[in-house]
């Protein structure tokens, strides 16, 4: 799944929805200069200031951090559920069905 949703990791290339808002507090954090806004929780701007500290100031950079912890959380789920029924076909369900819903 991850190489799924990352062929187009980098597109479009300019902030886009929440990006507007979580971009620029994850450049101020990464630039050491403070914390900018407190309206929401820090994780996401500080999953981009990762990025960012790490792989420069791209946008493939900015979501990066987010399609690796994502594909975990999805790994585990479905592996969670595999450990609660004891069923492949469980495993393979949860799995399309996360899959589904990421891509409608």
């Amino acid at each position: 799944f991850a190489f799924i949703y990352s062929i187009r990791i980098n597109y479009p290339t300019v902030p886009y929805f929440d990006e507007a808002y979580t971009v620029p507090a994850g450049r101020a954090i990464a630039s050491l200069s403070g914390y900018p806004e407190i309206s929401h929780p820090p994780l996401g701007k500080l999953l981009i200031a990762f990025g960012i500290r790490v792989f420069g100031d791209t946008s493939w950079a900015w979501r990066l951090p987010s399609l690796i912890l994502g594909s975990i959380a999805t790994a585990l789920t479905c592996y969670l559920g595999f450990l609660l029924t004891g069923s492949i076909r469980i495993f393979w369900f949860i799995a399309l069905s996360i899959f589904i819903i990421r891509f409608t």
